[in-house]
């Protein structure tokens, strides 16, 4: 079933507005707060909830995975706020890993504002990646996998004008 809302009505939206308040106004001064709970927060936990947004997404047709995606393992890392999530993709849904592995296939790490760029598509992974503000470890060719796709996702009204000026 696809998403009932149209492009100005998620624009105009709530949760938008909501977003947008809170990604351009309220997020940054809370980073450093967030950063020294961040770091003391278990990987499972983090894991879970971050897993709850990406099955959202996917729900809402936002964000389907490939099959290339189907039993690999990724791990995210929000630099700035000390958060550290793992999860896998298995029969096109993502899954929190309960007990993470030492290493995953692919390892994304940035700051915060980097990430929230990438989600918007106003930067994109190459630029990050060559300014050294988004590091790959890991499977290379699913890098390469991970970052086509993102790329050629369409994105909600609602996020490309969440946060505009978040630049961190």
């Amino acid at each position: 079933m696809k998403n009932a809302y149209t492009p100005t009505q998620e624009q105009d939206s709530l949760p938008g507005k909501l977003g947008a308040r809170f990604l351009t106004a309220i997020l940054p001064a809370l980073t450093p707060g967030l950063a020294s709970v961040g770091r003391r927060l278990p990987r499972p936990f983090v894991s879970a909830h971050f897993v709850v947004a990406l099955e959202g997404a996917r729900h809402m047709h936002w964000l389907v995975p490939p099959p290339q995606l189907d039993g690999r393992s990724f791990t995210i890392r929000i630099e700035d706020l000390g958060l550290c999530v793992s999860f896998t993709c298995r029969q096109g849904r993502f899954r929190p890993l309960w007990n993470p592995v030492p290493t995953t296939d692919l390892d994304i790490s940035a700051r915060l504002a980097d990430f929230a760029s990438l989600a918007r598509g106003t930067t994109d992974a190459d630029t990050l990646f060559f300014q050294r503000r988004l590091k790959i470890a890991g499977d290379i060719d699913l890098g390469l996998i991970v970052k086509n796709w993102l790329d050629a996702m369409e994105r909600p009204a609602w996020l490309t004008h969440t946060g505009q000026g978040f630049g961190g």
